[in-house]
């Protein structure tokens, strides 16, 4: 019942590459956990009294974090920084391009 809630939190929300990497490392995170308890024996006390050994407690802290950190975007703020990325790639290699030629067709002549 749980997991479907969140499931349904996802799919009502966009899924961004912002929110698929709050989700996908607080699973990552709190699975590792929950598969080797050891990895938090170098964890200091107030931590790990924190923690206490759950692996629920491990996602909600990652997401919680992220969730700030990590600026906020919309899929359609991320469509618009990708095609401005092409663009910039795009002349860089229009501008590029000539002056390898200028200089092969240089290096030719001499």
């Amino acid at each position: 019942m749980i997991s479907l809630t969140g499931i349904q939190l996802l799919i009502k929300d966009e899924l961004s590459s912002r929110n698929m990497t709050i989700v996908g490392l607080s699973l990552a995170l709190s699975m590792g956990i929950s598969s080797v308890p050891e990895a938090t024996a170098l964890f200091p006390d107030v931590l790990k009294s924190i923690i206490g050994g759950s692996p629920i407690v491990v996602a909600a802290f990652v997401a919680f974090t992220l969730n700030i950190i990590l600026p906020k975007m919309t899929l359609a703020d991320e469509k618009k920084e990708r095609e401005a990325m092409e663009e910039e790639d795009r002349e860089e290699s229009e501008n590029d391009s000539p002056s390898i030629h200028r200089r092969t067709a240089a290096t030719s002549r001499a």
